[in-house]
């Protein structure tokens, strides 16, 4: 069975490359953009939650490309702190 995708910077942490430095993948599409601030369209309580989470992050963590996944997961967090986030299934979204 054949193992997921994982980008060359997560397995170069893992220290993958150690005893195989050529399998390095040099081409592998990266960003420097940082996440930046919180989309206009959240509410004021979900921009709390944005800039929270946001600062709980190792820097360099979450970047550009991570900004629509991270806006799943600051509308789940705040329905979460709200005590509305009912249902099993959204809960697992957490996860």
């Amino acid at each position: 069975m054949s193992r997921p995708f994982q980008p060359t910077a997560l397995l170069d942490a893992k220290g993958s490359f150690l005893q195989h430095p050529e399998r390095k993948r040099p081409n592998e599409p990266t960003t420097t953009r940082p996440l930046g601030p919180a989309p206009q369209w959240l509410s004021p309580a979900e921009r709390i939650v944005w800039k929270d989470l946001a600062k709980q992050a190792l820097p360099g963590v979450l970047m550009f490309s991570d900004r629509n996944m991270f806006e799943l997961l600051v509308v789940l967090t705040t329905q979460f702190r709200a005590r509305t986030l009912d249902k099993a299934a959204d809960r697992s979204l957490l996860l």
